[in-house]
């Protein structure tokens, strides 16, 4: 069932996927004759050592860390819930606070009180939200 989004929420959680970046880094590379023959056991002569057996370039892509987020519609009714003073449940008392202090919030404050208890259901760090049709 469809229902019209009042209250777009967005979710900051921990970690997160790596992706390409769009810039391609380019290497070179040489590799020298006291590379593959020299090592620190025998001392070629400096001349010899340094002489380019081989060269190559490749591609590399760095990696970028996108965050995790999760994203919530709430319809309008979870909205006119979540912002009534009918909407006090037990868990609140754990917050310090009282059915008559829930009642003297505003209704902003309700809604902020009951997104930060989705936000810690879902692991997450932060959120932020928007209110849709004010």
């Amino acid at each position: 069932m469809y229902t019209e989004t009042k209250v777009l929420l967005s979710i900051a959680l921990q970690g997160g996927t790596l992706v390409r970046e769009s810039k391609i880094t380019k290497i070179e590379w040489a590799l020298t004759l006291g590379d593959v023959k020299g090592g620190s056991k025998k001392k070629l002569p400096e001349e010899i050592a340094a002489k380019v057996v081989r060269r190559g370039r490749f591609r590399h892509h760095n990696l970028v860390a996108k965050p995790a987020i999760k994203s919530i519609s709430l319809g309008r009714e979870a909205y006119a819930w979540m912002t009534s003073a009918d909407s006090f449940e037990s868990w609140m008392f754990g917050l310090k606070l009282k059915k008559k202090d829930w009642k003297n919030l505003s209704a902003e404050q309700r809604l902020k009180i009951h997104l930060q208890r989705l936000c810690e259901h879902y692991g997450g760090k932060s959120f932020t939200y928007q209110i849709m049709g004010e």
